[in-house]
């Protein structure tokens, strides 16, 4: 998922969120500027309803939720990632059924990581 993309300060429902846009403005920064920072950095991104499909807000409900979906859940939810086998979702099975696998769990939970090439200490 990527963040929703807000559009208008009147879509944030965090409380922080509302008060850096605010704060911005007293800054001296344009609305569309302030608006580009306060969706960078708001809590709200993560509290977004998971699309779960194609369907109206995404599956997650049969009425507004009370924050909004993203923009894109017709393309991204959990219906398409689950056809498309080179997804993140369906990476991350593969990657939990390798743990589960008794051949590999103590590699993958206990093991060391040697990357092939070194680099330089900054």
């Amino acid at each position: 998922m990527e963040n929703p993309g807000f559009h208008s300060p009147d879509e944030f429902q965090d409380v922080a969120s509302i008060y850096s846009y605010q704060y911005s403005l007293q800054q001296g920064l344009s609305p569309a500027e302030a608006m580009k920072v306060t969706e960078a950095m708001s809590r709200d991104n993560s509290r977004t309803p998971m699309p779960w499909d194609n369907r109206a807000f995404g599956g997650f409900s049969t009425v507004s939720p009370w924050i909004k979906t993203t923009d894109d859940y017709a393309e991204r939810n959990v219906a398409a990632e689950q056809r498309d086998e080179n997804s993140v979702l369906c990476f991350y099975k593969k990657m939990a059924a390798l743990r589960r696998d008794a051949r590999y769990k103590k590699t993958l939970v206990e093991g060391s990581f040697t990357p092939k090439w070194k680099t330089k200490k900054i």
